[in-house]
């Protein structure tokens, strides 16, 4: 057992935020925490990091945290902190194991954080860069990387995707399920959790538990609790009901008082069962249906190119009604900018773009909710929506997660993640025939988002979004519009489909079947025809070479320095008559108008300059010479 608390409770500012709550980390568990916002999931990662501690329990003495001797937790901040003046590499570089610069650890160390450096989109120049040079987005991507490095026993990441593409996605999963240590996670991306965790620990109420395998177990085993706590609920309401029933009747009749009297008490005995959690119970059972039908095909785009100052992409594509079209790529590669053009908020550079008739579309992005009105919830939904009673108003507003306490809020005063949901409840309860959202799940939490899922499944008009949470897509796009940083390719079935077909894809490159002519099949046999261990040395180049040529090139980068030093000293040097001896220069120095202390300095510092040159090219020639045997080594192997 690496880590746990047992019975702990954890207040906040006198508020009680986890409540006798037990938790276990086990070996290499990867953990998955999980809850609304404001649950406490960010407060049970400060409480494992030490940043907080456990309520003083006066009547449990026996509840408390125990952790393995000498274990290392490490922790990934939603806003990272660090040293303005700090370069990138100072940051990087304190996470190194080792401090030797020459040793086959720091070899290793290096070879891994430029790999990892530069998978999340850096260049290697910005190593050397003050980190206040840096976004806030990118300052996290630089405290994941060193914290990765770092390799605590407990590794915790709040939120770790935010501000990651998916290409950075899929490699930080990979990464974290080979990790050898345990991981806890907190995150909105339940693809992310789904593909790494083994443990999902959910909070809600103050209290936790824990359910065995990833995210999507999780939610079938909730799923299976929920339908079974609603029928034993069900079972006990349809008791009480006979029971009171029962007792109302006979309770006043001589004869059958005591009866009566016995069902009471059996009445105020039962173990009454809660009903289940709200959110899990609204589901959306009917379909939605817009108010009108539209055409056939809602868009018929030809040669269609979009962009501001120059062209980004071209597309030939017809959107039918009906159609769920998700929208990937990498920031920066044009998605906004066409479903702007297709909203007509912005001009097509050139081409032509037919909209279908009887439209009635609605167009969602990330400032459509940020608004200061001061209009409270419930009378700005009423006003939007004035055909409808105020009862039926809290009854819709209540299925997309407002409690009774939020209907007298101001619009203002919603959190990010409530405006996002109020805005898209309204959106849909208008029942437009096209809905065109750019990232409909920023700001939501798990509970916001499932709640969103399951109105947009039901929804039969015709959706196109923007998403980078790969859960929302797998579960809603019926096809894709994957950009890259040129171009738009139309792809006609799910993600799920689309995965599977870069799988195989990635097979067919690693089996070499890339059969384009009969030229390069017979390459291919011809390899295939050669030992699996020949084949992985067809490079020709060994690892202990790779080590050598980086032992010569820190050896080249001090060299360099040290001939720039050499080069000051000897242009200093130049003022003072070196070609005398010391003698000559003590006994005249006052006609020379020599300076004797500062010529003494001088001449110190140069020769330390050409001894430390001379010192490092001995490294550099023994260091040649290893790389040689090296070299030599492995070609007489093969």
């Amino acid at each position: 057992m690496r880590y746990q608390i047992d019975r702990g409770s954890v207040s906040v500012n006198g508020k009680r935020i986890l409540d006798h709550i037990s938790f276990e980390i086990r070996g290499k568990d990867k953990i998955g925490i999980v809850g609304a916002n404001g649950a406490g999931k960010t407060t049970l990662l400060h409480l494992i990091n030490g940043q907080l501690s456990l309520d003083r329990d006066e009547k449990d003495f026996t509840s408390g945290i125990w952790m393995a001797r000498n274990t290392t937790i490490g922790i990934l901040e939603q806003t990272p902190f660090f040293e303005k003046n700090l370069s990138v590499s100072e940051i990087i570089e304190s996470a190194s194991p080792v401090t030797d610069r020459f040793s086959r650890e720091r070899y290793d160390f290096e070879t891994e954080y430029h790999k990892i450096f530069t998978m999340f989109g850096f260049q290697m120049s910005d190593l050397e860069k003050p980190i206040q040079n840096f976004s806030g987005g990118e300052q996290t991507k630089i405290a994941l990387i060193h914290l990765l490095l770092l390799k605590p026993d407990i590794l915790m990441l709040d939120e770790p995707t935010n501000h990651l593409d998916i290409s950075m996605i899929r490699w930080l999963e990979t990464y974290l399920k080979e990790y050898e240590k345990a991981v806890i996670l907190v995150s909105h991306d339940r693809y992310f959790l789904d593909q790494v965790t083994d443990v999902i620990y959910e909070i809600d109420g103050g209290k936790m538990r824990r359910y065995a395998g990833n995210y999507s177990s999780y939610t079938r085993q909730r799923e299976e609790e929920y339908r079974r706590t609603l029928k034993e609920y069900k079972k006990q309401q349809e008791e009480i009901e006979h029971l009171t029933h029962l007792i109302e009747r006979f309770i006043h009749k001589p004869r059958k008082a005591s009866m009566a009297r016995s069902k009471k008490k059996m009445l105020e005995r039962m173990d009454k069962i809660s009903p289940p959690d709200r959110y899990r119970s609204f589901i959306y059972m009917g379909e939605i249906h817009p108010l009108k039908v539209g055409s056939k095909w809602v868009y018929d785009l030809q040669k269609l190119q979009t962009g501001y100052d120059t062209p980004l992409q071209e597309f030939n594509l017809r959107i039918r009604r009906g159609q769920k079209l998700g929208i990937i790529g990498p920031n920066g590669s044009g998605k906004s900018t066409f479903l702007k053009t297709v909203a007509g908020r912005i001009p097509p550079r050139s081409g032509k773009m037919f909209p279908g008739t009887n439209l009635d579309i609605a167009y969602y992005d990330q400032f459509t909710s940020e608004t200061e009105d001061e209009c409270r919830l419930l009378e700005d939904f009423k006003k939007a929506f004035p055909s409808y009673e105020i009862r039926e108003c809290r009854k819709i507003l209540a299925n997309y997660l407002f409690r009774e306490e939020d209907m007298a809020k101001k619009i203002k005063d919603l959190s990010g993640g409530e405006k996002s949901r109020y805005t898209l409840a309204k959106l849909l309860e208008r029942k437009p025939n096209v809905l065109l959202l750019d990232e409909p799940t920023n700001h939501l939490d798990i509970p916001s988002r499932e709640i969103l899922e399951s109105a947009f499944s039901k929804y039969t008009g015709t959706l196109v979004f923007i998403t980078h949470d790969r859960y929302f897509l797998k579960q809603l796009a019926d096809s894709l519009l994957i950009f890259d940083e040129s171009n738009a390719v139309y792809y006609p079935h799910s993600y799920a489909d689309y995965l599977e077909a870069q799988k195989k894809d990635a097979s067919r490159q690693l089996r070499g079947i890339h059969t384009i002519d009969e030229e390069n099949e017979a390459l291919r046999q011809s390899l295939q025809a050669v030992p699996e261990k020949k084949r992985m040395q067809s490079s020709g180049y060994s690892s202990d070479q790779y080590f050598w040529d980086w032992q010569l090139q820190l050896i080249n980068r001090e060299l360099d320095e040290i001939k720039k030093e050499y080069e000051i000293l000897s242009q200093d040097a130049a003022l003072y008559p070196w070609d005398w001896d010391g003698y000559t220069i003590r006994a005249y120095h006052e006609i020379l108008d020599v300076d004797m202390e500062e010529y003494e300095v001088r001449r110190h510092q140069l020769r330390a300059a050409e001894e430390k040159y001379t010192e490092c090219c001995i490294r550099w020639y023994e260091t040649w010479m290893n790389y040689e045997d090296a070299f030599q080594s492995y070609h007489d192997e093969r």
